[in-house]
């Protein structure tokens, strides 16, 4: 099952879709190409549903050009390997989580937590700072939100309306993962500036009035660590 969230873009998979282990992970037509944004856990049925959430969408699995990580957790970062040998995509991530999913280190993505493996992954594009990638003519911008993880990135990309896909950028922190707080706070900041119509987290999507809630909310409750 897909969920349309703004003209050309799908949530394909997350969580309790196929398994509590996902996050959302989207699918964005650009003129001739498709950028996927995360991939989910690794487990075969989630895998599955990324293709069939394209399918159900209309989009052309073929058609998929880049894979961009918003961090390097296995509940997002966990499809990575499957779906560029599958689909022979370029994948994207911000350093230092790069380096994570190409090592497939069990402990920073979290794997070894919940008893998972994230499979090491070659990452075409390790992005540094804030940069922009050109896809069919379409600017998708590559914002560096840190806070939870030291990589943590937002994909902002302007449809019908302004997507802004943060992954768990406003999520908890933890020591194991190297977080910060300080970052937390500041990425947070950044986000409200875009001004997004669409925000979509690891957990769901929201729109207009309840993507704003969701920005003052985490302003107001501000950052929780978990050990």
């Amino acid at each position: 099952m897909r969920i349309k969230v703004a003209r050309g873009a799908y949530m394909i998979l997350y969580p309790g879709l196929v398994s509590g282990y996902d996050a959302v992970s989207l699918a964005i037509r650009l003129g001739d190409s498709i950028v996927m944004i995360d991939s989910g856990s690794g487990l075969p049925a989630s895998n599955m549903q990324l293709i069939n959430g394209l399918i159900e969408a209309g989009l052309n699995p073929r058609s998929v050009e880049w894979l961009i990580n918003t961090h390097a957790h296995i509940h997002n970062a966990g499809g990575d390997r499957w779906v560029k040998d599958m689909l022979h995509v370029k994948v994207a991530a911000h350093t230092p989580d790069s380096r994570i999913i190409e090592e497939g280190d069990p402990k920073a993505s979290g794997a070894e937590r919940i008893g998972l493996t994230l499979k090491p992954t070659p990452v075409t594009l390790h992005v540094e700072g804030d940069q922009e990638l050109e896809v069919s003519g379409a600017t998708v911008q590559l914002l560096h939100t840190p806070g939870h993880t030291p990589g943590s990135m937002s994909i902002i990309i302007d449809l019908d309306q302004r997507l802004a896909a943060v992954g768990d950028a406003l999520g908890s922190l933890s020591k194991e993962w190297k977080s910060s707080e300080d970052q937390w706070w500041h990425s947070l900041q950044r986000l409200k500036e875009t001004r997004p119509q669409v925000l979509c987290t690891s957990v769901r999507c929201y729109t207009g009035e309840a993507a704003r809630d969701v920005l003052r909310r985490a302003e107001e409750e501000g950052p929780i660590w978990i050990d």
